[in-house]
């Protein structure tokens, strides 16, 4: 099975509870021969980086806006 979580504290970047236990449940399905990826946004990223960790496939994107262009949105 393929399956994709969306998370931007996936270890070892900054995290918090969110991060640890995704991180602990995507290596388990990689174990159980699960396909896993996790997407997300990351702040200090300035381009796409796509790495593998543990069997486990992490897309990380630099954030579209930063928090000042957010707000001004608004």
């Amino acid at each position: 099975m393929k399956i994709l979580y969306v998370c931007n504290e996936y270890p070892p970047e900054p995290h918090g509870g969110l991060g640890v236990f995704l991180k602990n449940l995507a290596e388990g399905l990689v174990q159980k021969k699960h396909e896993v990826f996790v997407f997300g946004y990351y702040e200090r990223l300035n381009k796409s980086v796509i790495e593998n960790i543990k069997g486990v496939n992490i897309i990380k994107f630099p954030l579209p806006y930063k928090e000042k262009d957010f707000l001004s949105l608004i």
